[in-house]
């Protein structure tokens, strides 16, 4: 079976595990900071207020949740999973600025139509055909486009632990799961001669709490805005601010 059928098939399976994390209290308060991270990294950029922003491997929409009543934002989430996009249509498919279709996104993907900003988190390394889908989509989008990708960082804290991981959660991780190196990325926009803008490290003692389904940790609000507030310090720090879970990319398409 292919990567991109194992990946389906695996959503099939831990899709009810995603809805736990949206109706997650605790765990919400994590995925706001991310993704007000992820916009506001890109936000600041922008050259203008009102915004098409297509979100690739949208899950269930937590994203949207920064935008539902933000009519200078129209909404596009795409994912392979349709018991995910389902879900996340029952919850905002009455909004005006909100859209969602499943689609295949591994190999060389046909964006139809142009957005403003394209945001991937924690999509490329699931992904089979990485090289092929990044090629194909920063050949298509428009001059001037803002790319914001969230993934992984691979470091030799990160890695171990997530090496574990995989062992105790299996079915939680495809076999070819892996977390990617920066310098994979910074190749790869070489390559496709995009712009980096901006790069950011993200997430230390918050990160966990973003997986209850994974990690069983015991915690409450106010702890885990306590990490929140530790984050925002850490990552301001050089060298250590290289030991986080997750890495923001930037990038303009030339």
């Amino acid at each position: 079976m292919q990567r991109a059928e194992r990946e389906i098939e695996l959503h099939k399976n831990i899709y009810k595990d995603y809805i736990e994390r949206k109706q997650n209290k605790v765990c919400s308060l994590v995925d706001e900071y991310w993704h007000s991270e992820i916009f506001a990294t890109a936000r600041k950029h922008a050259e203008k207020k009102e915004i098409r922003f297509l979100d690739l491997g949208a899950g269930t929409c937590l994203f949207f949740e920064l935008f539902k009543n933000n009519p200078d934002i129209s909404y596009t989430g795409v994912d392979v999973s349709e018991p995910m996009l389902e879900y996340a249509k029952s919850i905002y498919g009455n909004y005006p600025n909100f859209c969602a279709y499943q689609k295949n996104l591994d190999g060389s993907y046909l964006i139809e139509e142009a957005y403003d900003l394209y945001a991937m988190r924690s999509l490329v390394h699931h992904l089979e055909n990485k090289e092929v889908f990044l090629e194909s989509m920063f050949s298509k989008i428009p001059k001037g486009s803002l790319v914001v990708i969230s993934e992984p960082n691979r470091n030799i804290i990160t890695h171990v632990l997530r090496e574990m991981l995989k062992k105790v959660k299996k079915g939680h991780f495809d076999d070819d799961h892996v977390d990617l190196k920066p310098e994979f990325f910074l190749d790869q926009f070489k390559k496709n001669k995009v712009e980096l803008v901006e790069l950011k490290y993200f997430g230390y003692f918050s990160y966990p709490f973003s997986f209850p389904y994974i990690l069983k940790l015991p915690t409450t609000a106010p702890l885990v805005r306590f990490f929140i507030f530790l984050d925002r310090i850490i990552t301001k720090i050089p060298i250590v601010r290289k030991l986080s879970w997750h890495v923001i990319y930037l990038v303009r398409k030339i």
